[in-house]
């Protein structure tokens, strides 16, 4: 009978999300999904940075007409957002939405299992941004696979389970080929992809806020610092999440669905720096926060890995500064 209901547990959580693309281009190309298919879509008002203008002298309103992250009222992540800025020469303008929205968060314990992720979610309230530093992991088995890493805030189960603000990439094989690329989303709307590709092992870095310069808008920016291309989202007050039952996330993403599900890539390890959450302007490291720590498997019954259960992915320790912790690859299937 346990076995039955996880059975069913799996099949009901195991929500697709894919993505697959050509590396290290802009392209128009059509990715695989099994889904009811894509939809084109262009960034609007998609202004260039100025090639001549010092970005972080910019105000945050002159910031936002490039779509840039407004300065962090925490002083000690400055640095680290010059950087960033440095590093956001073009902006890519056009991508496409599949047609099936990404997996939604729904922490429960302090260590628990799930059919589709594995991460550390910060649990308590309250949180307006989240961000961290990641590589694009190479991939090349199986094929027809599926993996993705991302940041985000929202999906807490209480108020806001089905409010969810994200920024990743997606490292998966389509016909023996691998393929990368660069997305955002604002569930419950359709995520967004860049039709630039990045390649596998460029640096990546993504930030994610609830209440983007003040006026209730979500924001998305998921930049390859390696290659100087940045993609972004945002949208005005319906995106919004209440802040009194908001989490954050640092997530790998798979798919199993049972009894059909897309195999996990073998993406060997994703490993998250710099993971960072901010509360009322007060920047805390993952390390820091409550937490859950999510392990990816076959089989999920009601937090436990259940019977007959293959352990797809796990998070490592969190580093003794708090910072970084690394999500590896167990299995595919």
């Amino acid at each position: 009978m346990q076995f039955f209901f996880a059975k069913v547990l799996a099949i009901l959580t195991g929500i697709i999300m894919l993505g697959s693309f050509f590396p290290g281009h802009e392209s128009t190309t059509t990715p695989f999904y099994p889904t009811i298919g894509t939809l084109p879509f262009s960034v609007p008002n998609c202004v260039q940075p100025p090639s001549n203008v010092n970005l972080s002298k910019l105000s945050n309103q002159q910031l936002a007409i490039y779509g840039l992250p407004p300065k962090p009222r925490d002083a000690t992540l400055i640095s680290t957002w010059r950087f960033n800025l440095l590093h956001a020469k073009h902006r890519s303008c056009s991508g496409y939405r599949p047609l099936h929205p990404k997996i939604n968060i729904h922490p429960f314990t302090s260590q628990w299992s799930t059919t589709n992720y594995a991460g550390n979610l910060a649990n308590s309230d309250g949180y307006n941004s989240a961000w961290s530093y990641w590589n694009v992991p190479c991939v090349n088995t199986p094929n027809n696979a599926f993996s993705s890493a991302w940041v985000g805030i929202g999906g807490y189960p209480t108020g806001n389970a089905d409010r969810l603000i994200q920024a990743g990439t997606d490292s998966d094989m389509t016909g023996g080929t691998p393929y990368y690329t660069l997305w955002v989303e604002n569930l419950p709307d359709y995520p967004a992809t860049s039709n630039f590709h990045p390649t596998c092992g460029d640096r990546i870095w993504a930030v994610v806020y609830n209440d983007y310069l003040g006026k209730q808008w979500a924001y998305e920016e998921v930049e390859d610092v390696t290659r100087n291309v940045y993609w972004t989202g945002s949208q005005e007050g319906s995106s919004y999440i209440d802040k009194s039952s908001i989490s954050a996330e640092w997530i790998v993403e798979g798919d199993y669905q049972d009894p059909d599900y897309i195999p996990l890539t073998k993406f060997g390890s994703v490993h998250f720096n710099y993971a960072l959450a901010d509360r009322n302007g007060v920047s805390y490291n993952a390390g820091s926060l409550p937490h859950d720590y999510a392990v990816m498997c076959t089989n999920s019954f009601w937090g436990v890995c259940g019977w007959g259960s293959t352990q797809l992915a796990h998070p490592g320790p969190i580093s003794s500064d708090g910072n970084n912790f690394t999500v590896y690859w167990d299995n595919s299937q």
